[in-house]
């Protein structure tokens, strides 16, 4: 009886480490969703190199607590419905243990709230609105939108000496929208004025009414500088 008492509790002992050493050998796996085609390629794809760069160094490092990081990587090609698509995928078929994507905040909106709802973390390593963890859920691994604001109101104040500012507002952007909002602001706060805004969308492709508004104010003497949402 005592050594089949002993036998047996050596097949838990073995068993046990066994399960541990080939958890220990399990990838843990993070989605990525970034706009890799289409217009948001050029911010998304340099973000997506950087954190393959980093899941590499880590990986040579020895992993996270002995587990390699794999990275499971979808274009949404700039549009909602495979944003959606592929968070539910990753989260669901892949069994991502947390999400990374884009480099804007209207994505952003549409993909973290999701992974939220699946108690899912998201990190975005480039969108700024302050309020994306409020709103969403999300981490930003970025300054906010309304630190880059203030910074620029300072250096054109206090070191350029350019108080008077026209604003240009891309109103297709999230992004665009919340920096001019809180650069108005802090423009304002610095001592400066802000003259008049315009206003544009990313679409366009002739701007010569935009430019004439700004010369009639620059003709003036009434606008020191210009300040583009982009």
């Amino acid at each position: 009886m005592r050594k089949f008492v002993l036998a047996l509790v050596a097949c838990f002992v073995f068993a046990f480490l066994f399960s541990t050493l080939i958890y220990a050998q399990e990838p843990i796996k993070i989605g990525v969703v970034m706009g890799l085609t289409g217009p948001w390629a050029s911010i998304d794809t340099p973000a997506l190199n950087g954190v393959k760069l980093a899941a590499e160094e880590i990986n040579k490092q020895g992993g996270v607590l002995g587990r390699p990081i794999e990275l499971k990587i979808v274009d949404t090609k700039a549009d909602e419905g495979e944003t959606v698509a592929a968070v539910i995928r990753l989260i669901e078929n892949e069994k991502v243990s947390a999400l990374i994507g884009y480099c804007d905040t209207h994505w952003v909106n549409n993909a973290a709230p999701l992974a939220r709802e699946y108690g899912v973390p998201f990190i975005t390593p480039g969108a700024t609105h302050p309020r994306i963890p409020e709103r969403t859920g999300a981490w930003l691994a970025c300054f906010g939108d309304n630190a880059q604001a203030a910074a620029i109101a300072e250096y054109a104040v206090e070191d350029l000496s350019l108080k008077r500012g026209a604003i240009w507002v891309d109103t297709a952007v999230d992004f665009s929208v919340a920096v001019c909002a809180y650069f108005a602001d802090a423009l304002k706060n610095y001592g400066g004025e802000v003259v008049y805004e315009d206003y544009f969308e990313t679409s366009w492709t002739d701007f010569s009414g935009m430019v004439a508004r700004l010369k009639e104010y620059q003709d003036r003497g009434e606008v020191d500088f210009v300040y583009v949402g982009v």
